[in-house]
């Protein structure tokens, strides 16, 4: 994922991003692309449309993250609001993940 990769894969919006976005954005495409099957059509699954898949499903990830966060922000939320945790459920059952704080 070298060279013009952000004005190929990405789009526009990637050049709005600051740089500690920018790389935040790009290891999430990383990990899509790590973490995904692709199974293309007649050997349509190349490199290129893996990419392409995997970086603007982050890129729509990443806006509504943003976006959220900024609400949550205007409306006097802070980001203790929710808290990544375990909970521990009854049946020795563990909840990872954020647990809305009431």
């Amino acid at each position: 994922m070298a060279g013009n990769f952000e004005k190929k894969y990405c789009g526009p919006y990637y050049h709005h991003l600051n740089s500690e976005d920018q790389a935040e954005l790009r290891g999430h495409i990383q990990i899509f692309l790590h973490e995904k099957k692709f199974e293309g059509l007649n050997g349509f699954d190349t490199d290129e449309i893996k990419v392409t898949i995997a970086a603007q499903a982050c890129i729509c990830c990443f806006i509504a993250i943003q976006i959220i966060t900024r609400h949550c922000l205007q409306f006097g939320l802070s980001s203790s609001f929710f808290q990544t945790s375990n909970k521990n459920l009854a049946g020795g059952i563990v909840a990872e993940g954020e647990h809305r704080e009431d």
